[in-house]
């Protein structure tokens, strides 16, 4: 299992750090479970909203897709 704090998930989403993207990448390809807690999750979503840059994302778990999100049994 993997646990992401808030730096992990905005490396991910924003691709600056490409070896966080690639791991987390793998990870899935791995199947291996990855966390996200509720207050990074909180976080995420509190930045999104605070931003003055709307035509980005606006769901914190976009940078998973297309694999399952929010808890979602895997295939």
């Amino acid at each position: 299992m993997i646990c992401l704090d808030t730096n992990a998930v905005i490396a991910a989403i924003n691709q600056r750090k490409p070896r966080v993207r690639r791991r987390l990448e793998q990870a899935l390809v791995d199947r291996v479970i990855i966390g996200i807690p509720a207050v990074v999750l909180y976080e995420i979503w509190y930045g999104i909203r605070k931003r003055s840059a709307p035509e980005r994302p606006s769901d914190p778990t976009i940078f998973l897709s297309p694999h399952k999100r929010a808890g979602g049994a895997r295939s």
